[in-house]
């Protein structure tokens, strides 16, 4: 008489460590995700009260002309070296998020979806590579001339205006940090298709 004993297959410990790293990476990705997502939304919002701020101060400004025939002092200097600044850096990778940037798709539109996924994939890259340089040299500049404490001179006196570069490094590195969490987003989502096939 035999006697037939069913055992589990044989578990493979290092087919366990990659799952678990891949899971591991997958909510690693998902945090920064959500962290790049969080950021560029404060960035946004921050842009708009600026911007709404902005007209405000030039309203009363136009009405203080109207009124007394004199501006208030320093608008100008503040509307361009702190609210023009703001309003065009600090919301760089909401813009992004939004799907709002300008394409100029007059090549691409002869190409098939997969390139165009991966070309685009490639763009994303070439721009987080190009923001995080300029975030880099912006950074550098802005805390130098924080130390020096960078002024202007106008016909009312002395303004400091080193907080106003302050905005670029920080737009820049948001829209740059954004960008490369695409990137890496869309390529795995290009990358799961041609993986599923292989293994069937």
């Amino acid at each position: 008489m035999e006697i037939f004993v069913f055992t589990d297959p044989p578990i493979d410990a290092t087919m366990i460590s990659i799952t678990r790293g891949k899971r591991l990476g997958m909510r690693v990705f998902a945090s920064i995700h959500a962290i790049a997502a969080r950021v560029a939304d404060v960035l946004g919002i921050a842009a708009m009260l600026i911007m709404l701020v902005m007209a405000f101060h030039v309203f009363l400004n136009i009405s203080a002309r109207w009124i007394t025939g004199k501006d208030i002092d320093l608008t100008l200097e503040i509307v361009t070296y702190y609210y023009m600044v703001a309003i065009t850096f600090l919301p760089l990778a909401y813009v992004d998020r939004k799907g709002e940037h300008i394409r100029a798709d007059l090549l691409t539109q002869f190409l098939s979806k997969h390139v165009i996924g991966w070309s685009d994939v490639f763009f994303r890259f070439a721009m987080a590579a190009l923001l995080g340089v300029l975030t880099w040299k912006t950074f550098e500049s802005a805390l130098e001339q924080s130390v020096v404490g960078e002024t202007i001179n106008t016909g009312t006196g002395v303004v400091e205006i080193w907080a106003s570069r302050w905005s670029l490094p920080i737009g820049m590195g948001a829209a740059g940090l954004y960008a490369f969490v695409l990137g890496v987003k869309q390529a795995a989502a290009l990358a799961a298709p041609a993986r599923h096939q292989v293994q069937h």
